[in-house]
Order: structure tokens, then C-alpha cells, then sequence
């Protein structure tokens, strides 16, 4: 997004948008429920990279509070720096803003990237979180890295949200999605499906009763590698019907009757927590079940942790 950077501010204009900034993050903290709720199970997700961290559990009452109010703090300035990019913004396409959820903060990334000279870490700070990052540096060992990750990270997050606010405030809405045979049973396959804060599926593959869909790290990470996939399958009562009567591993059995049946097989990188895995498996089925007429007992779910992925080609 092209923006005016020359133009010098009056005070004026500054305090009037952090007046606007404050009011709008207020609201969303106080009276926004779905923001809450977001937002407290995306401090969750830190804190327990924290807690992974520093091999420990601190007194997590008082260790919980400072860093609420830490990300709080980041998050508001996420938020003003969105807010600044967007007023000086020659003009906002339409196109940028009514795009899905998932790749607007693509979109919102890149932008604070380039207006902050990709510096947002240090552009991130306040005589406050310096004093709150510093009782963290001295308490625990090694927590650097993670404390600028956070800081980047709820950084785009209140970024992102001032862009869905002026999304708002113009009456635009994220465009439908488009007529095709091809359903998108997991989420819109013309999105990024975020499985948590620094994880997303993206489809590779699709047709009428299967999907491919591949997992990568965000991009704030500064890693691209694939991390995971995503296999779903369809069947109908009668192909299940035929494939408990054909298939050997069946015969002499006693089964139930028949009905829809979904696989879904999820293989992700070694590595994981089994909390962390056991959480992406239920918000893809969860968005699964959101948007399809099935019921869980319907849903077979695996999940198989992978060294490495190989392309294999045969030789001619």
C-alpha cells in the first residue's frame, strides 16, 4: 500500500488518532466478546511457549498479569500503527481490504513491514514494556528471541484488527466465495486457515470428496518450510457399505450400519507438543464441522508426527 511517508504531522492529527486508537481498543477489550475470547487464547498460546522456555512454572497469577499487560501494550501499538499507515495512505484499494481474513495479515504484514524499515521490534516500545521486559530478562535466562517475537507478533495482531475496523467503517465486506465444484469442506479454499497464531493450512489440492492441504509456519517466524499436511476424504454411506462388504481387514467383523463417513489424516513435523497438535487437530475440525452438515461421530481423525518430506519422481 502506498503511502505518503514524507508528510510531517501536526500534534493535532497525532493525538487525534490516539484518542480514536484508545477509544476503539477500549471497546474491544471491554465489550467485544470474540475479540476477548481471541485474543485470551492467543495469550495462552505464548504463554505456554513461555512456560516451555524457562523449564518452570513461576508464580503464573503474577507472571500472567505483567505479560497481559505487556501484549495489551503491543497491541495498542499494533493498532496505532495500522491506523497511521491507513490515514496516510494515498489511497486504499478496496481490493486490499475485502480480501479473507487469512490473507489480509499477509497483507497487513507486508504493510508494517515496509512503513516501520522492518524494525518493528525496536519502533514497539515504551518506558513500560522496557521495564516489564527487563524484569522477565532478569528473572529468566534466554527469553530474548521469544520477547521480540511477541512483540512482532501482537504487533500485526492489533495492526490486522485496525484494518478490519476501517473495513468496517467504509461498509466493505470480505468477498464471497466464488461458485465451484470445488467446496473447500476444511475452510475457503481461496483463503489461509490459521490453526493458531503462527501456523496456517493452505490448499494445494481439491475436488468433490477430497482435499490437500498443506501447513506452513506465518511469515513474522521468517520460515517457510512445510510443517504439515492435511488429507481429507469424503465417503458416502454406500461407498462405506461396499468397503466394509470388499475389504479383507473387514470380513468377520460385526459392524454398524452404514452412513457418511469423513477421514481425516494430519501429519505434522516432529517436534510439537502433543497439546499443541491435539489443539490444531480440534480447529480443523472444528472448521470442518462448521461448515458441512456432519456430525463428529462421523469424523475419523488420525494425526502421525514426520521427520522429513521427500518429493518423489520416478526416473525415466
Amino acid at each position: 500500500m502506498s503511502t505518503n511517508n514524507g508528510a510531517i504531522e501536526n500534534e493535532t492529527t497525532v493525538n487525534s488518532r490516539l484518542h480514536e486508537c484508545t477509544k476503539k481498543m477500549m471497546a474491544h477489550f471491554n465489550d467485544d466478546r470474540k475479540f476477548i475470547s481471541d485474543f485470551i487464547k492467543t495469550m495462552n498460546f505464548y504463554l505456554e511457549q513461555f512456560y516451555t522456555k524457562i523449564q518452570g512454572r513461576p508464580n503464573r497469577k503474577a507472571f500472567e498479569e505483567s505479560f497481559s499487560m505487556y501484549i495489551q501494550d503491543i497491541t495498542f501499538n499494533g493498532y496505532y500503527i495500522g491506523k497511521e499507515i491507513l490515514d496516510k495512505a494515498e489511497s486504499v484499494p478496496e481490493e486490499a481490504l475485502t480480501i479473507p481474513t487469512g490473507q489480509l495479515k499477509n497483507v497487513v504484514y507486508d504493510d508494517v513491514k515496509v512503513n516501520t524499515n522492518n524494525n518493528i521490534v525496536n519502533l514497539i516500545t515504551s518506558e513500560e514494556l522496557q521495564e516489564i521486559e527487563g524484569n522477565f530478562k532478569n528473572e529468566y535466562e534466554n527469553i530474548g528471541n521469544l520477547l521480540d517475537q511477541v512483540k512482532i507478533d501482537f504487533a500485526i495482531y492489533g495492526a490486522v484488527q485496525a484494518y478490519i475496523d476501517y473495513r468496517e467503517e467504509k461498509g466493505l465486506f470480505i468477498v464471497p466465495e466464488k461458485k465451484s465444484t470445488i467446496k473447500g469442506f476444511i475452510y475457503r479454499v481461496d483463503d489461509l486457515l490459521f490453526v493458531d497464531p503462527q501456523k496456517f493450512i493452505a490448499c494445494t489440492m481439491a475436488n468433490q470428496n477430497s482435499e490437500t492441504w498443506e501447513m506452513f509456519h506465518w511469515r513474522t517466524l521468517g520460515m517457510n518450510e512445510k510443517i504439515g499436511s492435511v488429507h481429507l476424504y469424503i465417503y458416502s454411506k454406500d461407498e462405506v457399505q461396499e468397503i466394509t462388504d470388499v475389504l479383507a481387514v473387514y470380513h468377520g467383523g460385526d459392524h454398524k450400519k452404514a452412513e457418511d463417513k469423513v477421514v481425516i489424516h494430519i501429519q505434522l513435523r516432529e517436534g510439537m507438543r502433543e497439546q499443541e497438535m491435539s489443539s490444531i487437530a480440534d480447529k480443523i475440525v472444528q472448521s470442518f464441522l462448521e461448515r458441512n452438515e456432519y456430525l463428529q461421530s462421523q469424523v475419523e481423525v488420525s494425526i502421525a508426527t514426520v521427520k522429513n518430506w521427500y518429493e518423489y519422481s520416478m526416473e525415466e
